[in-house]
């Protein structure tokens, strides 16, 4: 027997190191094949390196000097990173971004398969990971260009990762929370996507908490699981209709903060936009309350689309084959977390929990905001996707084994 499990254990080892490097090698092979690319919102960031570092990364100067929709302190982090590439690499300093993020993705790689590791050690869910991460052209196709998407999404899963890792062995936690703290320091000043981030790690130390203090009792869990969705049942309409009350008028914002973006976002309300420049997206301008409300959920399932005018028909063809299988057993996860004898683990229990709290808190976030016509702001949402069909590809796979074993013959 151990002899077995010894050779078990090397060919999974073998899979997952031959998977690693067929990714990165693919991702490598596009990302030169398409070359660098700089977006106009590039040339910005360029623009704001040049001013933090002739102010001598002064970043009270820095500010003062800055007019920006959003408060550029928000985005400190990314600027600072743009400065540094500039001084040390000069007008190469697009390619070391690049390169950075080519880095980033592949450390992201390695985090979901090591996630994957948690709940299983079948070579499929690695090979169906990996397939699912060549296939995910949403994602790496951002490598290539000079922005923040991949070093943010990065930075996002590292704290998911975290949270499941802190999960899994609750020993020895001041090493883990401090690398979490920092991580959540650079991310709330990197984009200003920082209430979402902040939700997730609240609810994912209370959730946390209550099912240490309840022993992980599988019927407790699923208890717990029907109370929040009774809760957000009655939250989210709550929130929505609030949300609609100041699109409909910005002067019903009480804080003096992000007044700007408000007034921004509320303009394209009335306009009856729901995906930044794509018009086959818009509405209706909106008369009542109702028409707001109904604009934001369908913003919401906009930022889940899986096709969209102006999609070339590769890009069409590739969205399909990825975002179909990949949802289909993401919600075949999720219904596992309502069964009250699902044989989920605590850890595939909280990998399931963690993973959609994530995604819901990030999609719900843009979408009471702005959903943008190339979808980048889903790209923190996609690794954490991935996971999630993982393991319900993994939960699909036992089902079926399990049916095959009981049937006669």
């Amino acid at each position: 027997m151990a002899v077995s499990f010894t050779r078990d254990n090397k060919n999974i080892d073998i899979v997952r190191y031959f998977s690693i490097a067929l990714v990165s090698v693919v991702w490598g092979l596009i990302t030169l094949k398409e070359g660098i690319a700089f977006a106009p919102d590039s040339r910005g960031w360029s623009n704001y390196g040049d001013l933090l570092i002739k102010h001598n990364f002064n970043y009270f100067n820095f500010l003062s000097d800055t007019n920006f929709i959003t408060p550029i302190v928000l985005y400190s982090a990314w600027v600072t990173v743009v400065a540094i590439t500039k001084l040390i690499f000069g007008n190469y300093w697009g390619t070391a971004i690049v390169v950075v993020s080519y880095i980033s993705a592949v450390y992201t790689m390695l985090l979901i398969l090591k996630a994957t590791r948690m709940f299983s050690e079948k070579s499929a869910c690695v090979i169906f990971a990996c397939i699912a991460l060549i296939l995910c052209f949403d994602f790496h196709m951002w490598i290539r260009y000079v922005l923040s998407d991949i070093l943010y999404a990065s930075i996002c899963f590292a704290i998911l990762f975290l949270s499941l890792n802190l999960f899994r062995d609750p020993s020895r936690p001041q090493k883990r929370f401090t690398i979490s703290l920092i991580l959540i320091g650079i991310a709330v000043v990197f984009r200003p996507v920082f209430p979402p981030l902040l939700a997730f790690i609240f609810l994912s130390l209370l959730f946390g908490l209550i099912l240490k203090l309840e022993g992980y009792d599988t019927n407790k869990r699923q208890r717990l699981i029907i109370n929040l969705t009774i809760f957000a049942c009655i939250a989210i309409p709550t929130a929505l209709v609030l949300h609609s009350y100041v699109m409909l008028d910005p002067s019903n914002w009480p804080f003096p903060f992000f007044k700007a973006w408000i007034l921004q976002i509320s303009n394209e309300y009335h306009l009856g936009i729901a995906v930044y420049k794509r018009p086959e997206t818009y509405q209706p301008p909106p008369i009542g309350i109702l028409d707001y409300l109904f604009i934001t959920i369908s913003k919401f399932f906009y930022f889940f689309v899986i096709d969209l005018d102006g999609y070339s028909k590769m890009h069409a063809f590739v969205s399909y084959i990825f975002f179909l299988p990949i949802y289909a057993f993401s919600a075949f996860s999720l219904f596992q977390l309502y069964k009250k004898e699902s044989g989920l683990t605590p850890i595939k229990w909280w990998i399931i929990f963690s993973c959609f709290i994530f995604i819901f808190l990030f999609a719900f976030f843009h979408s009471c905001n702005e959903i943008d016509y190339d979808l980048r702001y889903r790209v923190p949402c996609l690794p954490p996707l991935v996971l999630l069909a993982t393991i319900g590809f993994n939960e699909f796979i036992e089902l079926i084994s399990s049916k095959l074993k009981k049937s006669p013959g």
